[in-house]
């Protein structure tokens, strides 16, 4: 692809222009482009398999892909569809009946037929990959482009579709309905750039619905007289049907232009005949705004074109401030202004223009348009991020103001909005603005007939300032011989009015009594216009025409404008093609010298005389002087003045009489006279050829270095076409490669296949019912223990929905809510019960879990729900008797155990008065046994309550130390000798008191019971950043490292052969690391074998 076309294609250029081309460079056949992003592969498979194997299009696939990983599309899509499947590849021609799927990290392009791959790029952080390729595929088919836009996320594909749009192909977006992802198709329909709204399926059928339709088959007329009569007249009933709706005269519209825009639109409606169009448009005025859309496209963007802004910021803007009067204001209008971007750009432009001088002249924009739709847009200023691509980081901060980051939303500040006045204004018969310094009218023209362009070109020029500038598209001129503009460097679409050219403003074009009655009043202007001249004037007109010189007024292009006096004899019209070029003009002998003047009075800007240039076929001596003619540092024409010397003939007969007087002497003067004019002759012409070899070796300087210039592209050439012989071999390597891949690929499709068969088998013998359900909530499978459980058979919940299922059991807020947000979301949901009396099994109680699944059967993917059932009925019982047996251990044992404990105290007393001392080591060893068994009616109330949720904490403030002696002095009472407080301080926590205290009698007992008996146990108060740390520490044998984190689960006891040896059920850690944790605390064991082990817990430090 040539580098312009690809950067224009890349910045998002302006295709406004282009659909005027006459001839699109299109394959016999269409090319549908589809564009898709996440969701997009379903959607994308729906709509080809619903496509036949023969259709007469090509489809390009262009989507979202991973750039790390291949892409299994090929394979994917090859099991939808008959037509030939494959990954594009670098110069790729597209042929019909065939589908073509981007590779990944590459950007793909269209040019004349054949596919392109370029590498992948990035705009504003997104990759436009669709964009990039619908708008190569726009440029290059022009109306035989058709563009889809899929599922998908962000707003790529929107300006590739408005480019295939405007270029008269068709362009379909998938319906929100259908997509998983609408967010990439709503874009674009909410930018009016879709023709058709619908479902895959339906884009298929309306593709080839499509198909049949003439814009795809037959060339456009190019001129209305080719159409048949009955056809003609309808073609001209649909512009009539359009002026009137609209205010436009589309009579003066380009012929071609409007047939492609309207037979497009009647391609969307699948009509055929102008006729039958015209009949449909009187009788749906909706159809007839649509049309006026179809035709009135605003396509633009940002600093579009950036040579022509710096040329208007290096030209236009110092020469028009030059011509301010003080405080007046720089007035600019923009025609065609569309939704403002071209307008805030010169805004922008002009700000920073005036900054960069330290100027403080004011300035006004005007900005007018048809379409009132397109200025509400540009009045309020707000536009989306990518269509801010152009915009440099700084103007953006400066310049702009975001209203929403997330949607990407700017607005144009309000310093810059106030300077901009938005109208509508229609340039071919609306009065235009006047005094204006500069119009900017930019793809305007040619869309018009030339004889309407003219006129507009009439009115642009009643409308601009003496001094003022014109700037135009770049496929758009004032015509090689205007008599209004000149050109003020040639690379470049700004021009000069040329003030000495009429100053009237011109009749506008419009239709019926309003054009009467605008050419009426344009009468009655030029009547008092022109007005009788007075004598002064009528002196002054006679001493211009009959004794001032005779003399040529010339523009920049040396065109002559303007004659004066008696020219005869110095010029004359040339045979052959007419032409107002002076050169052409000049008679023989004076071209030469004329042209030297002219090159010389250019070159040194300043009046230029020539003499005794000799007027071929006479004997006439003619003097020329050349004036450049400056209204400013520009130098905008010439004058050139022509005055008649002596005849030749006065210098050749006076020697002939002065011969016969003086004889030879006056013989010997008079030759000596014709040698002397001989030499002024051969001086001056001299003279002009060194002028004019001056010329010519510029000339032939210029030629050499373009020969240079052709001589470096050759060997950039041969460099290119050694590239392309290397990447041929690359590609065949990379054939070779993929088929290869392939057959891997085949391979693992198998594999996969396999691994499918399995996972449905384990499925199918689960003993947990299960059952499958599509999007609608429709039952499409269920296992053998589904049927099994709940007494049915296939054909009772075939296209059944789940909430139709027995009597409804299933059909309740709460499920139908996590079933579907697992739809929306894919998130899934567990353990939910529902507790139902269902028709065949009883009362039961159920346990529900459900996710998200993805189900591909012959290349199309499905998204399902998986449900699974569990009876939970007999594990609740199971509970509630539990339940009741704590709270029977609670009330029936712990009542009888506290009056046994209060008698064997009272015992003990007695026997302490009576002076029996025999009896009190029994007492006590009842006294223990009976603690220790309400310390484990204890330990199951509290497993119990902290399964339930039921313990209770009451935090308070407290002093650690003074608990932490009071646990120590209580075990102490049982182990005199072995407990040491290590280190303490004075801290107060905010936590239960008394759990804690739980907490450490049982790290206490435990260090104590699995410790060596004559082996001491320390205990350590310390604080850590904003916790309190306790520690027990003993010198046991010590607890494996894989055992550190199981020792606080439930019922879990240390695996060491002497442990077992000390009774217990293995709660008291477990309740222990819950109390912690509920208080906002962590509990930990360090501990290395044979070394000892060491408890921490943390408790919150008060404030």
């Amino acid at each position: 692809m040539p580098i312009e076309e690809e950067k224009r294609l890349d910045m998002g250029e302006d295709l406004k222009g282009l659909a005027l081309s006459d001839e699109p460079r299109e394959a016999p056949f269409p090319i549908v482009g589809i564009g898709a992003s996440a969701g997009g592969l379903e959607a994308f498979t729906h709509l080809l398999s619903h496509l036949p194997p023969t259709t007469g299009m090509a489809y390009v696939f262009v989507q979202h892909l991973d750039p790390m990983h291949h892409s299994m599309l090929p394979d994917l899509l090859a099991r939808v569809t008959k037509m030939p499947v494959c990954v594009v590849q670098d110069l790729m021609r597209v042929e019909a009946d065939q589908v073509y799927v981007i590779p990944p990290n590459v950007d793909l392009t269209l040019e004349q037929g054949t596919l392109h791959l370029l590498p992948r790029t990035q705009h504003g952080g997104q990759r436009l990959t669709i964009d990039r390729f619908f708008r190569s595929l726009a440029a290059d088919q022009k109306r035989q482009a058709i563009g889809v836009l899929l599922s998908g996320t962000a707003t790529d594909g929107t300006k590739g579709l408005q480019a295939i749009q405007a270029q008269g192909g068709m362009t379909f977006a998938q319906n929100a309905e259908s997509a998983a992802y609408p967010q990439m198709p709503q874009h674009a329909i909410s930018s009016h750039c879709v023709d058709r709204i619908l479902p895959p399926e339906q884009i298929a059928l309306a593709l080839l619905a499509g198909l049949g339709h003439p814009s795809f088959k037959t060339p456009f007329s190019q001129e209305s007289e080719s159409l048949l009569a009955d056809e003609q007249q309808a073609f001209t009933t649909i512009r009539l049907l359009l002026s009137a709706a609209t205010g436009v005269d589309f009579l003066a519209y380009r012929t071609a232009t409007l047939q492609r825009r309207i037979f497009r639109r009647m391609a969307v409606m699948h009509m055929n005949q102008f006729l039958t169009y015209a009949t449909y448009l009187k009788d749906h005025p909706a159809e007839t705004e649509a049309l006026s859309q179809e035709v009135l496209i605003h396509v633009t963007r940002f600093f579009r074109d950036p040579p022509a802004f710096e040329a208007v910021t290096r030209l236009v803007f110092p020469e028009v401030v030059q011509h301010l009067l003080p405080a007046e204001p720089i007035r600019i209008w923009v025609v065609g202004c569309s939704t403002g971007e071209e307008v805030y750009s010169l805004a922008i432009s002009l700000f920073e223009f005036r900054e960069a001088q330290e100027l403080p002249f004011p300035f006004q924009i005007f900005a007018t348009d048809l379409d009132a739709g397109a200025l509400k847009q540009a009045r309020a200023g707000i536009y989306q991020r990518e269509t801010l691509q152009a915009v440099s980081s700084e103007r953006l901060q400066r310049f702009f103001l975001p209203l929403d980051r997330s949607r990407g939303r700017y607005q144009v500040n309000e310093a810059i909005r106030e300077l901009c006045v938005f109208a509508r204004h229609n340039i071919m018969h609306d009065p235009p603005f006047s005094r204006v310094d500069l119009i900017s009218c930019r793809n305007v023209l040619m869309y018009l007939m030339p004889p309407a362009q003219e006129k507009v070109l009439q009115t642009l020029h009643y409308a601009i300032k003496s001094h003022g500038f014109l700037l135009l598209g770049a496929s758009e001129s004032v015509g090689p011989d205007s008599t209004l503009f000149t050109r003020v460097e040639q690379h470049q679409k700004v021009f000069t009015k040329k003030s000495w050219a009429q100053h009237l403003l011109p009749p506008v074009l419009s239709t019926g009594v309003e054009r009467a009655t605008r050419q009426e009043s344009v009468k009655k202007e030029l009547k008092e216009m022109i007005h009788e001249p007075t004598l002064q004037q009528e002196a002054e007109r006679l001493l211009l025409t009959t004794y001032a010189p005779a003399s040529v007024i010339l523009d920049a292009d040396l065109h002559i404008l303007h004659l004066r006096g008696n020219t005869g004899l110095y010029l004359e019209p040339s045979a052959g093609k007419a032409t107002f070029h002076v050169l052409k003009w000049v008679r023989e002998g004076l071209k030469l010298g004329l042209r030297a003047a002219i090159f010389t009075a250019q070159k040194e800007d300043r009046p230029i005389t020539r003499e005794g240039l000799h007027l071929s076929n006479t004997n006439r001596l003619v003097q020329i002087t050349v004036v450049p003619l400056k209204t400013s540092s520009l130098i905008r024409g010439f004058l050139v003045l022509f005055a008649e010397g002596p005849p030749l003939a006065a210098l050749v007969a006076a020697p002939l009489s002065l011969r016969k007087l003086l004889g030879r002497e006056a013989g010997r003067t008079t030759g000596a006279t014709r040698i002397a004019t001989l030499e002024q002759e051969l001086a001056q012409t001299q003279v002009e050829v060194q002028a004019t070899l001056d010329a010519d070796e510029r000339a032939n300087v210029s030629l050499q270095e373009a020969n240079e210039e052709v001589r470096s592209n050759n060997e950039e050439l041969q460099s290119l076409n050694e590239e392309l012989e290397t990447s041929q071999a690359e590609v065949q390597a990379i054939n070779e490669e993929l088929t290869s891949t392939n057959q891997e690929l085949q391979t693992r499709n198998e594999q996969l296949r396999v691994a499918q068969d399995y996972a449905e088998s384990i499925v199918e013998t689960v003993r947990e019912p299960l059952v499958v359900l599509n999007a609608e909530m429709q039952v499409q499978s269920a296992n053998t223990a589904f049927y099994a459980f709940f007494h049915v058979v296939p054909p009772q919940i075939a296209q059944q929905t789940l909430w139709e299922l027995g009597n409804g059991q299933w059909d309740r807020p709460q499920v139908r809510a996590l079933l579907q947000q697992v739809r929306d979301t894919h998130h899934s949901f567990q353990d939910i019960e529902v507790e139902h009396d269902f028709p065949t099994i009883g009362r039961r109680i159920m346990l529900l879990s459900g996710r998200a699944i993805v189900s591909e059967r012959k290349g199309v993917r499905d998204h399902l729900i998986l449900l699974a059932m569990e009876d939970i009925t007999a594990r609740k019982e199971l509970e509630r008797q539990k339940e009741t047996f704590l709270g029977m251990v609670s009330h029936e044992l712990k009542t009888p155990l506290t009056s046994a404990k209060g008698f064997v105290q009272l015992l003990q007393r007695r026997l302490s008065k009576a002076g029996d001392e025999h009896m009190a080591p029994e007492l006590e060893q009842v006294d223990r046994s009976l603690e220790k068994l309400s310390r484990l009616i204890s330990s199951l109330l509290d497993a119990n309550a902290l399964e339930t949720g039921m313990l209770s904490i009451h935090a308070s403030v407290f002093a650690v130390d003074d608990l932490v002696r009071e646990m120590v002095k209580e075990q102490k009472q049982l182990w005199p000798h072995r407990l040491f407080l290590e280190s303490t301080i004075q801290i107060r926590a905010y936590a239960d008191r008394e759990r804690s205290g739980q907490v450490l009698q049982n790290l206490l007992s435990n260090a104590l019971k699995y410790s060596p008996v004559a082996d001491p146990v320390w205990v350590s108060v310390s604080v850590d950043d904003d916790m309190i740390r306790l520690s027990v520490q003993n010198r046991g044998k010590g607890i494996p490292q894989d055992q550190h984190a199981r020792i606080f689960e439930r019922f879990v006891r240390g695996a060491q052969p002497e442990q077992n040896t000390v009774k217990g059920m293995g709660l008291g850690l477990y309740i222990a690391a819950q109390i912690v944790t509920q208080q906002g605390g962590r509990i930990w064991v360090e501990s290395t074998l044979n070394e000892g082990v060491t408890f921490f817990f943390t408790l919150p430090l008060a404030a």
